[in-house]
């Protein structure tokens, strides 16, 4: 919700006002149970894994950033090496949120020549946000959250890396109702007006 979804909720609202958007919000990993279920006709992912019966389309990608309590001894860098992080205590989410969508911030350390050590798991980034402000740790996240710091906490450009985490939308393979078609199309519309690099996967 931190990136260009709002936007693309408003246009498919504006073309389809007579159809009902009801949102649920979860990780990765339960949007596509929820899509295998049939309990969702659409999810909006970010960087989930590869799931067999499902057409993904990339609708936005960003850098990560390091997030730092605002009093850290690197707080003032305009940007850093991620192997600057490699004693640092880390506040992440937790697995379950999606394989990939855990590991993929991680290679960015591991590309470095260390895996972070977690101590504290929170499955929100507001929540990850304040504890890190509160001095538990640091971490890695996309740049979006840049949107929700406070005062205590600082993000700060990587170098060094070309990971970025991607935000897809998932629907299931044979898909046919317009209402579907139609928020996969306004979605692509919106990645392409963006100018962001836009890939599409079939896994039939």
């Amino acid at each position: 919700m931190l990136t260009t979804l709002p936007s693309i909720f408003r246009s498919y609202r504006e073309a389809h006002p007579r159809v009902h958007l009801h949102l649920h919000e979860s990780f990765t990993s339960r949007v596509v149970e929820g899509l295998e279920n049939g309990v969702l006709d659409a999810g909006v992912l970010r960087d989930g894994d590869l799931v067999e019966g499902l057409n993904v389309v990339t609708i936005f990608s960003e850098p990560y950033v390091a997030v730092l309590p605002a009093t850290h001894r690197l707080a003032k860098h305009k940007s850093i090496s991620a192997a600057a992080l490699r004693d640092e205590p880390f506040v992440y989410y937790p697995r379950s949120a999606g394989d990939r969508a855990f590991e993929k911030p991680l290679s960015i350390c591991e590309a470095q020549g260390f895996r972070p050590h977690i101590v504290q798991e929170a499955t929100h980034w507001l929540t990850i946000m304040r504890l890190i402000g509160a001095g538990f740790g640091v971490s890695i996240g996309p740049a979006c959250v840049r949107r929700i710091t406070s005062p205590e906490v600082v993000c700060i450009s990587l170098r060094g890396t070309e990971v970025v985490s991607n935000i897809e939308l998932a629907w299931l393979v044979g898909e046919s109702r317009p209402i579907v078609k139609r928020f996969a199309q306004i979605a692509e519309d919106a990645s392409r007006i963006k100018g962001k690099s836009n890939r599409s996967i079939v896994i039939p």
